[in-house]
Formats: C-alpha cells, sequence, structure tokens
C-alpha cells in the first residue's frame, strides 16, 4: 500500500510541475481535462 502510495504522490508531483512549467494556458486545459472525469 505504501508503494502505491508513493507511486501516486510522484505521479500528482510531476504533474504539478508540468503545469508550472507549462503555464497557466496549460493549467486551464488541465482543467478542462480533469473535470469531465471527476
Amino acid at each position: 500500500l505504501n508503494k502505491i502510495d508513493a507511486r501516486i504522490m510522484r505521479n500528482v508531483y510531476s504533474m504539478q510541475q508540468l503545469v508550472i512549467k507549462m503555464g497557466p494556458i496549460c493549467a486551464l486545459d488541465y482543467r478542462a481535462v480533469i473535470l469531465p472525469l471527476t
């Protein structure tokens, strides 16, 4: 369970890094992709 948790945290962290690098426009696209999934 800890291994899975660490993997999820790493994925979330890398996604956040991508959003920060890409900038606000990509953050909006990212939101537009995530919202329909939830």
